[in-house]
């Protein structure tokens, strides 16, 4: 087919994001392509908040995100501390007992129907005393350069 294969490392820390940058904006045939995305990460990088805020990323059925991760990483350049969590999962009654300062929903999928889904409209995760901000799932699924853009917003919606 004349279709030229790359591998892409799965991304388990944000040096691999920018590799990744690279690598893509190589195959592509122009390098350059890549130069915006870190010149963002970067700055993300050297602006980086130093006291983070405890956090717990909200997906349907309390899902969450695993410490360490790159997701970790991500939120972390916002000034979130993603809290750990015993099987990357967070209780009702640990919302309704410890709940952290930052809530961060993923709004991936939303409106659809699904058991995970009903989970979110729990009144005590609905009435859970934490800033909320909503994130779009969709750039979080690869943890990739989308996510830029979800940290510079997380940040402007902290101040």
């Amino acid at each position: 087919m004349g279709i030229r294969a790359i591998d892409l490392r799965p991304a388990s820390a944000i040096e691999d994001v920018a590799s990744n940058f690279k690598a893509v904006a190589s195959a592509l045939g122009d390098p350059k392509r890549a130069t915006l995305w870190l010149k963002r990460l970067a700055r993300l990088r050297a602006t980086a908040p130093i006291k983070a805020r405890d956090a717990i990323w909200l997906g349907g059925a309390g899902q969450t995100i695993g410490v360490p991760s790159v997701g970790a990483d991500w939120m972390r350049l916002a000034g979130l501390a993603q809290r750990p969590l015993k099987g990357d999962r967070i209780s009702l009654e640990t919302l309704l007992v410890r709940p952290p300062s930052v809530l961060v929903q993923s709004t991936y999928r939303h409106g659809e129907f699904s058991r995970g889904a009903q989970w979110l409209d729990h009144p005590i995760v609905q009435n859970a005393r934490a800033k909320w901000l909503r994130a779009d799932g969709r750039s979080w699924t690869c943890m990739g350069p989308l996510v830029i853009g979800e940290i510079e917003r997380f940040r402007s919606e902290l101040r």
